[in-house]
């Protein structure tokens, strides 16, 4: 079990790691801009929390949360605020998220028991 929360808080640091690096030191102005793509700096971040919450849920909550169910900063699921207050709330509620997962997998003693995933199937954390 021990090299199983290894493997898993490895790859959960290097996830956050990844982001952070990505997202470190920049403006509402660049997380706002697309860049002739398909989503912002800022759509992207709240895209990623998103999933973040509503798969932390499944794994962990007795009545887990969807996507519309999922506590959105400011409330805004279909929406953002353009601002760096706002930019900042999207970080913050990553980094609880985060923090959330490191918590539950010191503590959690079924790795290898299969839990409901948000599109109907079933899996465990990792394979033994």
């Amino acid at each position: 079990m021990d090299s199983q929360r290894a493997f898993g808080r490895a790859v959960l640091e290097e996830a956050h790691r990844m982001l952070v690096a990505n997202i470190d030191g920049v403006s509402i102005d660049e997380a706002l801009d697309a860049a002739g793509g398909y989503r912002s700096i800022l759509g992207i971040l709240k895209h990623v929390a998103g999933w973040n919450a509503v798969y932390y849920s499944f794994a962990f909550d007795p009545e887990p949360r969807r996507w519309k169910q999922t506590d959105w900063p400011r409330g805004l699921l279909d929406r953002i605020e353009p601002t760096t207050e706002y930019l900042q709330e999207l970080v913050d509620w990553f980094e609880t998220v985060y923090q959330r997962w490191l918590e539950a997998l010191e503590t959690v003693d079924d790795l290898d028991t299969a839990r409901q995933l948000h599109w109907g199937d079933t899996a465990p954390f990792q394979r033994s």
